[in-house]
Formats: C-alpha cells, sequence, structure tokens
C-alpha cells in the first residue's frame, strides 16, 4: 500500500514540475499556379490592367485564404505567449 501511495504522489508531483506540451494541427497551405491570363489589357489613361473575371476570382480566394491562415498563427502566437 505504501509502495502503490509512494508511486501515485511521485506522478502527480513531476506532472506538475514539467511545461506542458502542445500539439497543434497545422493547416495544410497549398499554393496555386495561377496561369498568366491571355487577355489583358493596359489601359494608360487611367493607369489600369484589365484581367478576366475567373483569374481574379482564383486570386481573391487564395488572398481570403492566407489571411484566414495568418489569423490562426497570429491567434495561436497570442494564446501561447499568455500561456507563458
Amino acid at each position: 500500500m505504501a509502495a502503490l501511495l509512494t508511486v501515485l504522489t511521485l506522478l502527480t508531483q513531476s506532472c506538475a514540475t514539467n511545461k506542458p506540451v502542445y500539439i497543434y494541427d497545422t493547416p495544410y497551405v497549398s499554393f496555386p499556379a495561377f496561369p498568366v491570363p491571355t487577355e489583358t489589357s493596359f489601359d494608360g489613361a487611367t493607369n489600369t490592367v484589365k484581367v478576366p473575371v475567373d483569374w481574379y476570382i482564383q486570386l481573391a480566394e487564395y488572398k481570403t485564404e492566407i489571411q484566414a491562415i495568418e489569423k490562426f498563427y497570429k491567434l495561436l502566437s497570442e494564446y501561447e505567449e499568455a500561456q507563458k
């Protein structure tokens, strides 16, 4: 009985002195290969470039995904700093 009590006491006390180990699931990041739009035109009067809508939508979706990942890592680093 004394040996069991000693083992349980050592286990509970050793866990209190160790730093917790956090394991995070890193989201999968894919970097799409954007095709060069063929129907581009530059308007010198307004200083703009016109590109196809589907190319622009693909670029906007990619930017949205990157912003979400950046927000995730920012919150993760804030959480880790609060745990220290």
